[in-house]
């Protein structure tokens, strides 16, 4: 018998958490099942096609008539048994793909909680209103987090029958020892309002009041030019890394990693940083909480409660080593073997 065909459909091909969630997806699907990939250029397209996945590369124009366009003839030549998309923007073309509805459709969730939202209360609304249409054309949805599940039944977007929450999964870290006795703070991720990125450096200016620091940002985004601006009138010495290619070379820097975002789906950077054994401090929204259990610290996402936790653990040597030990312990549990079964359980229930 010849193995099922499964597309996945993703709109990022940048190296965050999504498409490395769909990278560690079809990396271990492909050992089981014909998988298949439309995405766009760039470092998911790249390392899928790498480790043997077929890849199909979305073209990248304002028009989204061309996307769907383009994913309704994936589909039409795949022929896969079922279409798995990610994310708002490829959950939309794919589901308006004229051919998608001769098939299952399973659709992960990977921004929305009850803490995000948009700049634009009108976008915001559209997006919602949008989710829940298509939510008719949707076999099965998935949540990163029970944050994520939640908020989507509550919304209208699916159903408690035709939902779950799958957590992402993470390939083991090396622990990293400390390689130096000042202190090192840090963060990464997309450079957005949403990742709060602004707060934590007003609050290390605050810790470097009374301790010297070096904050460490990693990521690039549309908030680049006006953060640097942040941290430079508040004079906090700070060391820009830009987009990754290797996040253990980043953590390797730091004493503390700080999460301080206003809303995470799940919160892939944090679980890697906590695999590495770096002392974490996490915002206490969205799916950061069922990601951090008690191996982490929590703060509110505001500037003086962020100083003051970050200052709490800089001095709490006894604290930092607990931490050390409890993060990789949390991290192992969200194992990308884990994911990938929660995930053929699912396409087992639906063909």
């Amino acid at each position: 018998m010849s193995p099922i065909k499964i597309l996945h459909v993703v709109a990022d091909s940048t190296q965050t958490g999504a498409p490395l969630q769909v990278y560690y997806l079809c990396k271990g699907l492909s050992e089981t099942h014909s998988v298949h990939l439309a995405c766009p250029n760039g470092w998911l397209a790249d390392i899928a096609e790498k480790a043997g996945i077929q890849v199909y590369r979305l073209p990248v124009t304002p028009w989204k008539t061309s996307q769907i366009k383009y994913i309704n003839y994936v589909i039409s030549s795949v022929k896969p048994a079922l279409v798995h998309c990610h994310g708002v923007r490829a959950g939309l073309w794919t589901r308006l793909a004229p051919t998608s509805g001769h098939r299952p459709i399973v659709y992960t969730e990977h921004l929305w909680t009850g803490d995000f939202h948009l700049k634009s209360r009108l976008r915001e609304l559209i997006q919602l209103s949008t989710l829940r249409q298509l939510g008719h054309k949707t076999s099965y949805t998935i949540g990163v987090s029970d944050s994520v599940t939640t908020f989507m039944r509550a919304q209208g977007c699916t159903t408690k029958e035709r939902s779950e929450t799958i957590y992402c999964g993470l390939e083991p870290h090396d622990v990293l020892q400390p390689s130096s006795d000042s202190l090192h703070i840090g963060t990464l991720g997309s450079l957005t309002y949403i990742k709060n990125v602004a707060a934590l450096i007003e609050a290390t200016a605050l810790v470097q009041q009374s301790t010297p620091l070096t904050l460490h940002i990693g990521g690039d985004g549309p908030d680049m030019e006006e953060l640097k601006t942040l941290a430079k009138e508040n004079s906090v010495h700070t060391v820009w890394h830009g987009q990754l290619q290797d996040s253990a070379t980043f953590f390797k820097n730091l004493t503390i990693y700080v999460q301080p975002s206003l809303s995470e789906s799940f919160g892939i950077a944090a679980l890697e940083a906590m695999s590495c054994g770096i002392p974490t401090i996490l915002s206490n929204r969205g799916g950061l909480k069922e990601v951090g259990g008690d191996a982490v610290l929590y703060s509110e996402p505001d500037t003086i409660q962020l100083a003051a936790t970050i200052q709490r653990l800089s001095e709490d040597t006894t604290l930092q080593k607990q931490l050390r030990t409890r993060g990789p312990k949390r991290a192992h549990e969200f194992s990308v073997e884990r994911m990938v079964t929660a995930h053929v359980q699912v396409y087992k229930k639906l063909l």
